[in-house]
């Protein structure tokens, strides 16, 4: 079996020219599929049947998987059973007459212009990331890149002169994008500025870079949209109170929570600033006033507690479970949680195709500027807006 595997991996990566991400998944789905079918006895390709795909259909669902996500890995056993069938290593495809899961289509979520220039403004200009986060934000939402593309994003892929970058999507197909003036402005502001100081460590020719010099990676584009998002929540009049109806303070970290929310409330400050609040520099009054009423109760009953954990003697007010001092990173997990809305950077590509539609721009214009091979793919951007939509019927047809 291994030789025949090893021969699709290599016509995935050669002939389809999948991207290094795709690649990855289908070598992890059939290497679990095909351990799977190993356990069940079977010594050859051949005598794998629709019985075996089946049951493992199922054991994918009692284990909670996402329908999606078994249709992802159905499809990549129907892809490899395939290539065995066409290479005439099966006689018979047993994939052909079972069908993948169906999950319900959902429309993308989409932010305002508002809410995005919220999440902008959420950037805390003193940090040295500043300009280079509020670039990565523009860019995903002025040209509606994928994540995986802004990573990949390379000094050479650059043509600023002529309003313009080169991506290299999905399956190593490249597409010419502009770019808007705003997105340029904070882009040349971060290069000039910032990335810089990055490169001299390492010399990395992407675009986007970390403190170390090295590419940011998806993860770390996902942690600096979440953490901006918070913080632009925050800000709304309001929303702190209906945070706090979230908060269970019987739970283990209750109390906790809700005073970092009272003591966000007084100060009126970022969360990197909270953070580093000592006991001493609490404000005057705090053990008796009523506005800080789980802040007393967090540091009286509970924050003893999680130093016994640590055995240390922190004078940061907040800490975590282990005792030790509580991370923006960690803080702002835990916001999320509550805040119940989910961001992600798809988001903004979806929010960039929407406006755009609204905008009255052309299907297959929106269609090229992401990268989507299939219209269909590109169609469902226009069932977001229902009143957009009424408002160009009513204008264009005689109808109406």
């Amino acid at each position: 079996m291994e030789t025949h595997f090893q021969d699709y991996l290599t016509m995935l990566r050669v002939e389809r020219n999948v991207s290094p991400r795709t690649f990855e998944a289908y070598q992890r789905d059939l290497n679990q599929y095909l351990a799977f079918i190993v356990k069940k006895g079977v010594d050859t390709l051949g005598e794998i049947s629709q019985m075996h795909i089946r049951e493992y259909i199922r054991t994918l669902n009692d284990r909670g998987l996402a329908t999606s996500s078994i249709a992802r890995i159905f499809s990549s056993i129907r892809s490899y059973h395939k290539f065995l069938s066409a290479e005439g290593i099966i006689k018979e495809n047993p994939t052909l007459v079972l069908t993948s899961p169906k999950a319900p289509k959902k429309l993308p979520e989409v932010l305002s212009e508002t809410e995005i220039a919220a999440i902008t403004k959420a950037v805390d200009e003193s940090s040295q990331f500043a300009k280079r986060d509020k670039a990565i934000i523009e860019m995903l939402y002025s040209c509606g890149l994928r994540v995986s593309e802004l990573c990949d994003l390379k000094i050479s892929n650059l043509f600023l002169d002529d309003d313009m970058i080169r991506i290299m999507g999905k399956g190593s197909k490249e597409r010419l994008l502009p770019v808007g003036g705003r997105a340029k402005t904070f882009l040349n502001d971060y290069l000039i500025h910032t990335r810089t100081g990055f490169l001299q460590k390492t010399g990395s020719s992407s675009v986007f870079l970390s403190r170390n010099g090295k590419p940011l990676t998806r993860m770390m584009i996902f942690n600096i949209l979440d953490t901006y998002f918070v913080e632009a929540q925050l800000k709304i009049k309001g929303f702190i109170n209906s945070i706090k109806k979230a908060i269970n303070p019987k739970s283990k970290m209750g109390n906790r929570d809700l005073g970092i929310l009272e003591l966000l409330e007084y100060h009126n400050c970022s969360i990197s600033k909270l953070l580093k609040i000592k006991i001493k520099e609490l404000p005057n009054g705090w053990n008796k006033e009523k506005r800080f009423t789980y802040l007393n109760r967090y540091i009286k009953e509970d924050r003893s507690e999680f130093l016994e954990e640590e055995n240390n003697n922190t004078n940061r007010v907040f800490l975590n479970k282990s005792g030790k001092p509580l991370t923006y990173l960690g803080l702002i997990k835990v916001l999320k949680n509550y805040i119940g809305i989910k961001i992600s950077p798809h988001m903004l590509r979806h929010s960039f195709a929407t406006h755009l539609l609204e905008g009255g721009a052309d299907l297959r214009f929106v269609q090229a500027l992401l990268g989507h091979s299939d219209i269909s793919t590109t169609q469902i951007y226009t069932h977001l807006d229902k009143h957009h939509l009424k408002e160009v019927y009513k204008t264009h047809h005689p109808r109406s």
